[in-house]
């Protein structure tokens, strides 16, 4: 059987590419006719709520789903429409921005999830909602098409290209209102408590007045000797062996992070474009698919609000998306060309490592005779242009840590597998080597990616502008002390003097600490005419009163955050021991003082509590309903988040999955279908 094929790989590999071109150009009818006319509808997927799910169950979702693309509804990000409704309340009419809204991406700025659903996540948001009981009555649907403007003209135009009744889009309609339904009902479920609102109340509306002096030790820089040789080496001695930490004040370390020597080949994307040919016949039952991907640049009438463009309009004719059509499918083409090719490279460089003995530490495999020379990947190139032409680059490295890579060009800003869990960028699969500090089993998704020196690494690499790499780490240097004092002499120099400094400035606070015990800090400050020299008039500051927390609302959601010092930064510890101290103070005549360390700015504070001003019942009463709201809001967040978090979908359904036979199992255990492709491959170079 493998030796049946070995001999006919290249032309079921042939077939099966066109079936794959065949799928990705005709769309939705051969999708669905391929799904529709084969029988696979008893696969079981797992049990859910003590049913078994099957693949007829999942074929079925997916149909809902593409009938909910088809009328511009982004099931995917299917949380917008609950979210909306909490943010706006259950209101028939959305305003014109909650479209645009609900059809963006998923992306890291989104509050309740930052992936897009799959297929089976709505099965079992759907299943869980039935399960519960949630009934939604047909008039529902009506409402729906209404509030976000689902047209007759636009229900037939999907009835006639995807050749479904309206009774099949009716419910695609109703699997989505019951899942908006169903998390609305649990965020709905949220209670407050006049505790929990006296609360809020007291931590974003009790004020505190309080007068700082600063001790800033930069005031002192001038009086700090220059460290002798016996200060420098003591100091180096003390920190070559910690990781150096730029940017956080005194926190010293000398240590050389990792570094990495990397080899690598770009496949140009912009090159492979140009060598693409896509015949109008292409080009046309592609627009005829997707005739919403290509759509009129916006123009902003004059007479409109600058904050409401137009929506987006389709051009009517294939004749005036011509250009945009083939440009398209000329990337498209060129994109899977590059990826193409670069796993055949992958494939051929790892033909040496195939029968290569894991004996190493960590189960890395030992280096193969002749893969260490330099010409291995220049060698590949050359014989590589002579079918896909010059197309290729050849570059080689310095050795880089971290920040170097980050900021260099090409191979430094590409990614592997991106908008998948095992999503994993350049600087950190550079570094996946034996003999550094990266280990196999902190991410299970990236354990494939871990090699040897001098082995290629097993996924290529994309680029933002769609250049495509294949590297390998040629040479990786642990972290590690200096080689010597004088490589970091003038960072010594400028730590210590910093570090004297900072004593010095502690030494005055102290001082000054005590004797606003007595005397009161302002007092204390102001009889120095030495300290009010050396520091400033300004030092002493009386900053506006401030909350322990603020409010801040994000698109709609409100959530809590630490309380700020008009002034001081962002610290939540300092708001935290400002408020520690006028509790504290509570009741005592004496000045209330306390000194406070603040690192982040290389300074001391020296505290005086002046007053609160606690709530009044007034304010209490003006304030109370939008607290309840707030709290309501930001738990009403918190629930749907979980409500659409995958690991939490499956637990409301207990989920169990039916698990598939093992990779290895299920193949050869003397030849993989990647040593046989490649032997085909080779046996085709050597026949032409």
């Amino acid at each position: 059987m493998m030796k049946f094929l070995r001999k006919h790989m290249k032309y079921l590999l042939a077939v099966f590419m066109a079936l794959l071109v065949s799928v990705w150009l005709v769309g939705d009818p051969l999708s669905t006719y391929l799904r529709g006319d084969q029988d696979f509808g008893k696969e079981v997927w797992g049990e859910a709520l003590g049913q078994a799910v099957r693949q007829k169950d999942i074929t079925q979702t997916m149909r809902l789903t593409e009938t909910l693309e088809a009328m511009g509804i982004n099931w995917a990000a299917a949380w917008r429409y609950p979210f909306l409704k909490l943010v706006l309340g259950r209101s028939e009419v959305m305003p014109p921005q909650a479209r645009q809204f609900i059809m963006a991406p998923p992306e890291a700025g989104d509050q309740i999830r930052q992936t897009a659903m799959e297929v089976p996540d709505w099965l079992f948001l759907d299943l869980a909602a039935r399960n519960s009981g949630v009934f939604v009555p047909r008039e529902e649907v009506d409402l729906f098409k209404n509030c976000w403007g689902i047209t007759p003209e636009l229900l037939n135009v999907i009835r006639e290209r995807r050749q479904i009744s309206l009774e099949s889009i009716n419910e695609a309609l109703l699997s989505l209102i019951r899942i908006q339904e169903s998390a609305l009902l649990a965020c709905e479920a949220v209670q407050v408590s006049e505790a929990d609102i006296q609360d809020f109340i007291r931590q974003t509306n009790e004020q505190i007045r309080v007068r700082i002096v600063s001790v800033d030790a930069g005031k002192f820089l001038d009086a700090v000797p220059s460290p002798t040789e016996e200060d420098l080496r003591q100091h180096f001695e003390a920190y070559k062996n910690v990781t150096s930490q730029p940017g956080e004040a005194l926190a010293f370390g000398y240590q050389l992070p990792e570094a990495v020597q990397v080899e690598y080949i770009q496949i140009n994307m912009a090159a492979l474009v140009e060598r693409q040919k896509v015949t109008e016949e292409e080009a046309f039952e592609y627009w005829k698919n997707n005739r919403g991907e290509f759509t009129k640049p916006l123009e902003q009438a004059s007479t409109a609000p600058a904050t409401q463009p137009s929506p987006p309009e389709p051009y009517a004719t294939f004749s005036e998306a011509r250009s945009l059509v083939i440009t398209k499918l000329s990337e498209t083409k060129a994109r899977n060309e590059a990826l193409r090719i670069a796993r055949e490279m992958i494939t051929q460089l790892g033909r040496p490592w195939a029968d290569a003995p894991t004996t190493q530490p960590g189960g890395f495999k030992e280096i193969p005779t002749g893969v260490q020379s330099e010409t291995v990947y220049p060698e590949l190139i050359e014989r590589m242009e002579s079918r896909y032409g010059r197309v290729f680059k050849y570059a080689r490295t310095h050795m880089l840590d971290v920040k170097d890579m980050r900021d260099s060009p090409e191979i430094g800003r590409s990614t592997a597998m991106a908008g998948t869990p095992q999503q994993i960028p350049f600087t950190q699969a550079a570094f996946y080597v034996t003999g550094l500090k990266a280990n196999p089993t902190d991410n299970p998704n990236h354990v494939r990616l871990f090699r040897n020196v001098n082995e290629t690494c097993a996924e290529p690499f994309v680029d933002p502008e769609g250049n495509v790499y294949v590297f390998r780490t040629v040479a990786g240097r642990p972290a590690q002390p200096p080689e010597s004092m004088d490589m970091v002499r003038d960072r010594l120099i400028e730590d210590i003097r910093k570090q004297q400094a900072f004593a010095e400035a502690q030494k005055v606070a102290d001082a000054l600490y005590v004797s606003a015990q007595s005397h009161g800090l302002k007092e204390a400050f102001e009889q120095d005419a030495g300290l009010q020299e050396k520091l400033g008039e300004t030092a002493l500051a009386e900053p506006k009163p401030f909350t322990r927390k603020m409010v801040y609302s994000f698109g709609g959601g409100r959530q809590l955050y630490p309380g700020m010092i008009p002034d001081f930064g962002y610290d939540p510890d300092l708001v935290e021991a400002c408020f520690r101290l006028a509790r504290e103070a509570s009741g005592q005549a004496e000045p209330k003082i306390s000194l406070y360390e603040q690192k982040s700015h290389q300074r001391w504070l020296v505290i005086q509590w002046v007053e609160s001003l606690p709530v009044t019942r007034e304010e209490y009463n003006q304030r109370r309903e939008d607290a309840a709201q707030s709290l309501r809001s930001s738990r009403q967040m918190t629930v749907l988040r979980s409500w659409f978090d995958p690991e939490q979908i499956r637990a409301r359904i207990q989920w169990k999955d039916a698990r598939p036979v093992a990779r290895d199992e299920q193949e050869s255990p003397d030849e993989t279908p990647a040593q046989a492709i490649e032997e085909d491959s080779t046996e085709a170079e050597e026949e032409g």
